[in-house]
């Protein structure tokens, strides 16, 4: 019997071995197979792609709730909006004039725009107001204040001008073409709104043309200003 099964390896062993292998492969194979079994169907190399999350829809006109302010929150300054009162004497007022001789408008101002001047023959511009007047009419003072010069000038005859400090306000006022000044008119002397300055006459030499004639001139900060938007 021993010498059959060494005669059956001998000639046909082989075959044995064979199967043998084949019996082995197939064991491997039915281990994989089970192995991949264990895993729940999951993929051996998953993609790390986040799970869609459901879209909850919004209202496009919902408006985001501002935060509620803390103890530490600053204090909002409203003094932009809340102007002053008109009880409040540290804001400046409006000017208010008297208009220094009776009669019609003869020029109207215009800072920023030409007039024909009639005299010269050209267009310029006015930074006063021409009020036509007979010559000896009585110019006043259009407000309270201190005489700050009394002038012959070459272009506008005798001049006075006058500075006020009204309602937290400085200007000053010019008046042009006097015959002759009241008495006590000289600089540095205080006026009072109404009070003679002197009397007109036909000395306007830029504005001859034109008669007799008061040339008024209203100036803030050195800048004109339109008198008869002031005077009352």
């Amino acid at each position: 019997m021993k010498n059959a099964i060494i005669d059956f390896f001998k000639n046909k062993g082989y075959i044995f071995i064979a199967l043998l292998c084949i019996t082995a492969v197939v064991a491997v194979g039915i281990s994989v197979i089970n192995s991949g079994n264990n895993t729940n169907g999951e993929p051996i190399i998953s993609y790390n792609t986040p799970a869609s999350k459901p879209i909850t829809p919004t209202n496009s006109t919902d408006e985001t709730p501002a935060p509620m302010p803390t103890s530490a929150s600053k204090p909002v300054d409203d003094s932009q909006n809340n102007p002053p009162s008109q009880n409040d004497t540290s804001t400046p007022g409006k000017i208010i004039i008297i208009k220094p001789v009776d009669g019609e408008i003869q020029t109207e101002y215009a800072a920023k725009k030409l007039v024909y001047n009639s005299t010269l023959q050209e267009w310029r511009t006015h930074s006063g107001v021409d009020i036509a007047a007979s010559a000896g009419s009585i110019v006043k003072a259009a407000a309270n204040g201190r005489i700050s010069a009394v002038k012959s000038d070459p272009r506008f005859g005798l001049t006075v001008v006058i500075d006020h400090e009204l309602n937290g306000r400085s200007f000053s006022t010019v008046y042009c073409g006097f015959a002759k000044t009241a008495k006590g008119i000289i600089a540095g002397s205080e006026i009072k709104s109404g009070a003679e300055i002197g009397t007109l006459g036909e000395d306007i030499f830029c504005e001859k043309a034109q008669g007799a004639h008061l040339h008024f001139e209203l100036t803030e900060g050195g800048a004109p200003l339109d008198p008869t938007q002031y005077w009352k």
